[in-house]
């Protein structure tokens, strides 16, 4: 009897502890039991501004060879090497006395020329005999073929103390611009009394009355004198615009780097004389990885900051040049990486002031701040809620304990977080998502502790 109830009591004892496990177990089931223990994140607006930011260095663009136009004395020296200029300086003077002479001989031969067509005019009124003019002709080619001579044996004479350094330059320019003016004057004179002879032997043999003979004669030589006139007209005009180049100036702002002039006592025309660096490009430069060369673009805002004791100072830039390819390069760890170079100038309005003070810093080290993508009240996500799968880009939302996959569009990826286009992602404001994704034991319709 008593072995009886010792038995009934071990199975009324067992029933109940079989009982308790299962309530135990509906208890933690229901508590969520296996569910998985996530960090949670929110969909929100926020302000984002992503940049990026590399060392440079301080530079002003090309740099420009100024090569004389003319050959010549120097004269004067307007600034040194290292100065600042700005465009349309003057930077030197070349001595223009040489080429003056040469415009006054022109413009004296372009007043006889222009005096003997007239003189052709009335003595065709007058109806002079074509003979008298060959006459006068000849006498003029006598003249100036003695006047030849003599400026030739003074050349001769000149060349000669030039090379022995008994006369200065600019004398024996001179000498030797009257002996090409005589020279000129007198082949001139020959052509006109040689084509004016020939003429008149051609309409004699024509048969031509004297009258007829008159008319013909002084129109050809009227003809004569017209392309002497233009043609001195055209040396005058080219002497002109020598002399204009005796002064030269600078043709954009910036920095004398090089003035080789200024130890030079005359110049000879396609002689470099200057190196002048634009300045009117102040800006930096710096070589980007490949992965951040995509984000910018010619006018892209870029900061630059240099480090100096005491105060930094901070310039404002705008990206213009971004090389076509890359060049190879190694990491500070060791690994091969690929770089473009780009280039950067202060905006045209910046304040005089700031670019003053960049001029000064040509050569410092600069870093240099891009901005990849700036947006104001956009939708983001931590950048460890998204992941990719098929070639899509996807979230856990959590919806009702349970991890729910959500399809986005991303805009940009920044550090720590992404923008997503929000007319073409499955979230929005507010929305309760899964921020390390790559935590075990996460899949569609995964619960969620």
């Amino acid at each position: 009897m008593l072995h009886r109830l010792i038995k009934k009591k071990r199975y009324l004892f067992t029933a109940l502890a079989g009982a308790a496990a299962v309530l135990i177990a509906a208890v933690y089931f229901a508590a969520g039991g296996n569910a998985v223990k996530v960090e949670k994140a929110t969909v929100e607006y926020r302000d984002v501004k992503d940049t990026y930011t590399e060392e440079g260095t301080v530079s002003f663009g090309d740099s420009y060879q100024i090569i004389s136009e003319v050959s010549g004395a120097v004269k004067e020296l307007a600034v040194r090497e290292n100065d600042l200029v700005q465009k349309g300086d003057l930077l030197y003077r070349i001595d223009d006395s040489a080429y003056i002479y040469l415009k006054s001989q022109a413009e004296n031969a372009l007043e006889s020329y222009r005096a003997k067509r007239e003189q052709s005019r009335f003595g065709q009124l007058m109806t002079a005999a074509p003979t008298e003019y060959l006459a006068s002709l000849s006498q003029e080619l006598a003249a100036a073929r003695a006047a030849m001579q003599t400026a030739a044996t003074a050349y001769e004479a000149a060349r000669s103390l030039y090379a022995a350094g008994d006369i200065a330059r600019v004398e024996f320019e001179k000498i030797s611009a009257e002996y090409k003016n005589a020279s000129a004057r007198y082949e001139q004179t020959k052509a006109r009394s040689d084509e004016s002879t020939r003429y008149l032997e051609e309409l004699k043999n024509k048969g031509m009355t004297e009258e007829e003979l008159n008319r013909q004669f002084y129109d050809s030589e009227s003809r004569q004198l017209d392309a002497m006139i233009s043609d001195q007209e055209t040396t005058i005009a080219h002497l002109e615009e020598e002399i204009s180049k005796c002064e030269v100036h600078s043709d954009r702002d910036g920095r004398i780097t090089e003035f080789p002039v200024s130890s030079l006592s005359g110049v000879q025309q396609g002689q470099v004389t200057a190196v002048l660096q634009a300045t009117e490009d102040a800006g930096a430069e710096t070589d980007v990885l490949t992965t951040i060369a995509p984000y910018l673009y010619p006018g892209a805002p870029a900061e630059g900051r240099i480090s100096l004791r005491g105060a930094d100072e901070v310039y404002p830039f705008v990206v213009t040049d971004i090389y076509d390819f890359a060049a190879k390069g190694v990491s500070a760890l060791g690994l091969d990486e690929y770089r473009v170079h780009i280039r950067a100038v202060l905006p045209e309005n910046a304040d005089p002031a700031v670019r003053e003070q960049l001029l000064k810093r040509e050569g410092y080290g600069v870093d240099l701040t891009f901005t990849l993508f700036e947006g104001k009240h956009v939708l983001t996500v931590p950048s460890g809620a998204v992941f990719s799968q098929n070639g899509g880009d996807y979230v856990f939302a959590i919806e009702d304990k349970r991890a729910v996959r959500r399809q986005v569009r991303i805009l940009h990826r920044a550090a720590g977080e992404i923008v997503l286009d929000e007319e073409k992602s499955e979230v929005h404001d507010g929305d309760t998502v899964i921020n390390r994704v790559d935590s075990e034991g996460i899949y569609e319709g995964a619960r969620i502790k």
